[in-house]
């Protein structure tokens, strides 16, 4: 998988240009698992999640990691229905099964949406999008 360097400082700016549109965070559910297994398979199942996150991403949509196993996808996006067909893409894979050491393994992801405020503060709008991970998990 590519990695783009991206300043902070661009990827605040297009936020603030995606004002109001929905954001869609994603997170492995029970990735201990994978990680009693291994460390590796841990890891695979990360690059599993950003995968299936990337491939339902068109070319103008922003996919961030925001912790560990948690990503936001940045859509774009103003009509909620719309927005819930591409959660579709993304959750119409849970659990599918990925290989590791010639086991496979079921992988599912949580997933909650929140807005991008119109007063955008990095530092909160990271914060929210972690409780809205943590909501969707209820």
């Amino acid at each position: 998988m590519a990695r783009k360097k991206v300043d902070m400082s661009e990827a605040y700016d297009y936020l603030r240009e995606k004002t109001g549109s929905y954001v869609l965070c994603f997170d492995v559910q029970n990735l201990t698992a994978f990680n009693n297994i291994s460390r590796k398979a841990g890891d695979l199942a990360i690059l599993e999640e950003a995968l299936r996150i990337d491939k339902a991403a068109t070319d103008d949509m922003m996919v961030m990691r925001i912790g560990g196993d948690e990503f936001a996808l940045i859509s774009g996006l103003y009509d909620l229905d719309t927005v819930k067909v591409l959660a579709e893409k993304v959750l119409s894979k849970n659990g599918r099964t990925i290989m590791f050491e010639g086991r496979e393994l079921p992988l599912s992801l949580y997933y909650g949406m929140i807005k991008i405020p119109e007063s955008l503060r990095y530092s909160e709008f990271f914060t929210d999008m972690h409780r809205t991970i943590t909501n969707s998990k209820k």
